[in-house]
């Protein structure tokens, strides 16, 4: 998919504008590189199974991580989040379904994460994924760590709006185009480094 982003960086409030392109190769593999003023990469994700890297090289930051990284370690990242919403959006156990005359409503369990997911009868998709952290000291308390909302045109090409509680981010992704007769060339999928 080729793809603008429009970023509202809660800390200035200005909005900070990327093109790039994105490949997906679900349930397993995601490559997400986006071009900032000059051409220049602004943002570099690459997602394999458990395992992530994410580089911003303007400000030096690159993080890998798998599904063991502490929390503490991915605040602002919203990589378990693009895991979810690109990969595998309707993954994880279902608790609750019900079939209205407005759409299907659906919550489900994605490990720590509850998901309400509702899909409109016009395929405008809405979701709000709630993540709870377990204390290994009292195991049957659960603290709330984030809310991610998300709307959507539909799954696939289309506008998506992203709003993260935590950190107060929003981001704007428009989907200008999509390939969906070629698979992605593999290459896109290997680890960067």
């Amino acid at each position: 998919m080729r793809i603008a982003l429009a970023l509202r960086e809660p800390i200035t409030g200005r909005t900070l504008e990327s093109r790039g392109a994105l490949a997906v190769s679900p349930p397993e593999s995601l490559r997400m590189i986006l071009l900032g003023p000059g051409g220049t990469t602004s943002l570099d994700l690459w997602l394999h199974a458990d395992e992530f890297r994410f580089a911003v090289p303007a400000i030096e930051l690159m993080k890998r991580g798998d599904a063991r990284t502490p929390r503490s370690q991915m605040r602002g990242l919203p990589v378990d989040f693009l895991r979810w919403w690109l990969l595998r959006p309707t993954s994880g156990t279902l608790l609750w379904h019900v079939f209205r005359d407005t759409g299907s409503w659906f919550v489900l369990r994605d490990g720590l994460a509850i998901v309400d997911l509702h899909i409109a009868r016009s395929g405008h998709v809405t979701a709000r994924r709630t993540t709870w952290e377990v204390r290994s000291d009292e195991p049957s308390s659960k603290r709330k760590v984030d809310e991610e909302q998300v709307e959507a045109d539909g799954f696939g090409c289309g506008v998506v709006r992203y709003k993260q509680a935590s950190t107060n981010l929003q981001v704007t992704v428009t989907c200008e185009s999509e390939d969906a007769e070629h698979a992605p060339n593999p290459r896109a999928f290997v680890d960067p480094d």
